[in-house]
């Protein structure tokens, strides 16, 4: 018992009042952007990506956004000055559910940002 006094009383001198208790968001974040079955709501997601990523935004930034997301961005096949860039949200056996976008790029900078979801399966 006095151990565990001692623990408390050290937290508290070295500011552990603000220790975090709890943490609540991721789960706010998959609320706020998610639509029913926990999917993406592409509208909402979208938004929050343009906004996150405004135009004329060091295209670095972005490829590093979805590297960091386990993702992979590669020059589009559609158009010159453009990335296709895709994230796996969720997968399972022979499924897999990714966010893709299409991202214009005008000297180094984000141009367009173009969100679009959907799978792959067997």
């Amino acid at each position: 018992m006095v151990r565990a006094a001692s623990i408390f009383a050290l937290l508290l001198a070295c500011g552990g009042c603000a220790l975090p208790l709890f943490n609540r968001t991721e789960r706010i974040a998959v609320i706020t952007l998610g639509g029913e079955w926990h999917s993406f709501d592409k509208d909402v997601y979208s938004a929050a990506i343009q906004a996150r990523f405004p135009k004329g935004t060091p295209i670095s930034a972005f490829e590093g956004f979805v590297k960091r997301l386990r993702g992979e961005c590669h020059p589009s096949i559609t158009a010159p000055d453009a990335l296709w860039c895709e994230v796996f949200i969720k997968g399972g056996i022979c499924w897999a559910e990714l966010l893709g976008f299409d991202v214009g790029v005008e000297a180094g900078t984000i141009a367009t940002i173009e969100v679009h979801t959907g799978g792959l399966s067997c």
